[in-house]
């Protein structure tokens, strides 16, 4: 095995509130487990599948540099699941972190919880796209984007995304 993608968490911030614990098990531990047993395994690259919710409710852009404000168990979750797979980087094992904004687009099982699938839903069934609120802002990614920025990852020599952390949205 060369690569690890991490892909294995619970999903979103209301999922994550069903139970805390079990949410930072699986999202933080598990993740920090998972690194750390790859770098004893010789694999060569380890990517996270984190999250934008790390920022929390912020005016303006952010960028990586910006403070995180995690305000849910799944934004917290994220944030020490990056510390603790980046602790495990050095120069025999890479580790970059991509935080995610919102992933939309065709799926084996749909989710109409996230707001772009859940617009193309009410087209759909009322004719209408309906916005609830109108005034939040979110970053936004479709699901073969995702994809895209994981492979230009993967083939990314290790001086450039070793360490780092890279929103993608």
């Amino acid at each position: 095995v060369d690569a690890v993608i991490d892909l294995a968490a619970l999903s979103n911030d209301a999922l994550g509130e069903l139970n805390p614990k079990i949410t930072l098990d699986i999202n933080f531990r598990a993740r920090a487990k998972l690194a750390t047993m790859a770098k004893k395994a010789g694999v060569r690259k380890y990517i996270l599948a984190s999250s934008c919710s790390v920022y929390g409710f912020q005016d303006g852009l952010v960028n990586e540099n910006s403070t995180t404000s995690p305000r849910t168990t799944y934004a917290e979750a994220s944030l020490l699941a990056e510390k603790g797979v980046l602790r495990n980087c050095n120069n025999s094992f890479s580790v970059t972190v991509l935080r995610l904004g919102t992933v939309f687009g065709i799926s084996p099982r749909m989710r109409f919880d996230v707001v772009v699938n859940s617009m193309a839903l009410s087209l759909f069934k009322e004719g209408e796209i309906i916005v609830y609120g109108g005034t939040q802002w979110r970053p936004l990614i479709h699901v073969r984007d995702v994809v895209y920025a994981f492979l230009l990852t993967l083939a990314a020599t290790k001086k450039n995304v070793s360490g780092e952390i890279f929103n993608v949205g």
